[in-house]
């Protein structure tokens, strides 16, 4: 499955002619090995740093439909 995803990356890296797609699986891969510890989306809400302009107490509450 990895090897597939960076292989996709790097097709999507040459028709971007952008490094960001390969940076990607980085992080991924990145994540992987180190059990998820930069995942932002994984903390507890209670770390989560609220942002400022909004009055919703989840951030799924802004997403738009």
């Amino acid at each position: 499955f990895i090897v597939g995803v960076a292989a996709t990356a790097t097709v999507a890296a040459l028709r971007a002619r952008s490094l960001t797609p390969l940076r990607s699986v980085g992080a991924g891969i990145f994540n992987i090995r180190h059990d998820y510890s930069r995942c932002s989306f994984l903390m507890p809400l209670a770390t989560r740093t609220p942002n400022p302009g909004s009055l919703s107490s989840s951030p799924r509450d802004d997403v738009a439909v």
